[in-house]
Protein backbone atom coordinates (compact mmCIF):
# COMPACT_ATOMS: atom_id res chain seq x y z
CA UNK A 1 0.00 0.00 0.00
CA UNK A 2 1.54 3.13 -1.08
CA UNK A 3 2.43 5.67 2.11
CA UNK A 4 -0.51 7.90 2.83
CA UNK A 5 -3.14 5.26 1.65
CA UNK A 6 -4.96 4.69 4.61
CA UNK A 7 -4.14 4.26 8.62
CA UNK A 8 -2.08 2.32 10.44
CA UNK A 9 -4.18 1.27 13.69
CA UNK A 10 -2.46 -1.33 16.27
CA UNK A 11 -4.25 -3.23 18.72
CA UNK A 12 -3.59 -5.40 21.39
CA UNK A 13 -4.92 -8.57 23.11
CA UNK A 14 -4.06 -9.93 26.44
CA UNK A 15 -3.95 -13.18 27.95
CA UNK A 16 -3.79 -14.36 31.39
CA UNK A 17 -3.72 -17.26 33.34
CA UNK A 18 -6.25 -18.43 35.32
CA UNK A 19 -6.86 -21.75 38.15
CA UNK A 20 -4.47 -23.11 40.11
CA UNK A 21 -1.30 -23.89 37.71
CA UNK A 22 0.71 -22.10 35.81
CA UNK A 23 0.58 -22.01 31.63
CA UNK A 24 3.97 -23.04 30.18
CA UNK A 25 3.50 -23.28 26.40
CA UNK A 26 2.59 -20.98 23.31
CA UNK A 27 -0.71 -19.16 23.09
CA UNK A 28 -2.42 -19.46 19.95
CA UNK A 29 -4.82 -16.28 18.78
CA UNK A 30 -6.79 -15.97 15.66
CA UNK A 31 -7.56 -12.65 14.51
CA UNK A 32 -10.34 -11.63 12.66
CA UNK A 33 -9.36 -8.62 10.50
CA UNK A 34 -11.94 -6.02 9.68
CA UNK A 35 -13.21 -6.09 5.78
CA UNK A 36 -11.47 -3.96 3.73
CA UNK A 37 -8.27 -3.90 6.36
CA UNK A 38 -4.77 -5.45 5.67
CA UNK A 39 -1.71 -6.97 7.96
CA UNK A 40 1.14 -4.93 8.55
CA UNK A 41 2.92 -6.16 11.66
CA UNK A 42 2.55 -7.89 14.92
CA UNK A 43 5.11 -8.35 17.86
CA UNK A 44 4.57 -12.41 17.63
CA UNK A 45 4.51 -14.67 14.44
CA UNK A 46 1.76 -14.65 12.41
CA UNK A 47 0.35 -16.80 9.51
CA UNK A 48 -3.14 -15.77 7.19
CA UNK A 49 -5.43 -18.43 7.38
CA UNK A 50 -8.85 -17.77 5.13
CA UNK A 51 -10.08 -14.50 3.69
CA UNK A 52 -8.46 -11.78 5.69
CA UNK A 53 -8.04 -13.68 9.06
CA UNK A 54 -4.56 -14.52 10.78
CA UNK A 55 -3.41 -17.12 13.42
CA UNK A 56 -1.14 -15.77 15.64
CA UNK A 57 1.75 -17.74 18.00
CA UNK A 58 3.23 -16.38 21.05
CA UNK A 59 7.09 -17.77 21.22
CA UNK A 60 6.97 -20.63 24.53
CA UNK A 61 5.79 -18.88 27.70
CA UNK A 62 6.08 -19.84 31.23
CA UNK A 63 3.36 -18.13 33.50
CA UNK A 64 2.79 -17.98 36.77
CA UNK A 65 -1.11 -17.47 37.69
CA UNK A 66 -2.69 -14.21 37.07
CA UNK A 67 0.31 -13.28 35.31
CA UNK A 68 -0.31 -11.83 31.51
CA UNK A 69 1.46 -12.18 28.46
CA UNK A 70 0.28 -9.64 25.01
CA UNK A 71 0.64 -9.34 21.52
CA UNK A 72 0.29 -6.09 19.54
CA UNK A 73 -1.01 -6.49 16.13
CA UNK A 74 -1.05 -3.38 13.30
CA UNK A 75 -3.26 -3.46 10.67
CA UNK A 76 -3.75 -1.06 7.35
CA UNK A 77 -7.34 0.83 7.33
CA UNK A 78 -7.35 2.26 3.70
CA UNK A 79 -8.82 5.80 3.09
CA UNK A 80 -11.80 4.75 2.04
CA UNK A 81 -13.00 2.61 4.37
CA UNK A 82 -11.61 4.63 7.81
CA UNK A 83 -13.59 7.59 6.18
CA UNK A 84 -17.06 5.26 5.42
CA UNK A 85 -16.79 3.61 9.21
CA UNK A 86 -15.48 7.36 10.38
CA UNK A 87 -12.21 5.32 11.86
CA UNK A 88 -13.88 2.98 13.88
CA UNK A 89 -12.63 -0.52 13.76
CA UNK A 90 -14.03 -2.67 16.46
CA UNK A 91 -13.03 -6.13 17.13
CA UNK A 92 -15.30 -8.81 19.59
CA UNK A 93 -14.37 -11.39 21.13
Amino acid sequence: MPPGDGHDIARTSTATTGGKDHYDDTVEVDELLPAGSSYVSSSWSCVPTSGNDMHCSSPYIDLDVGKSTSMTIVINVPKAEAARDRCAVTNTV
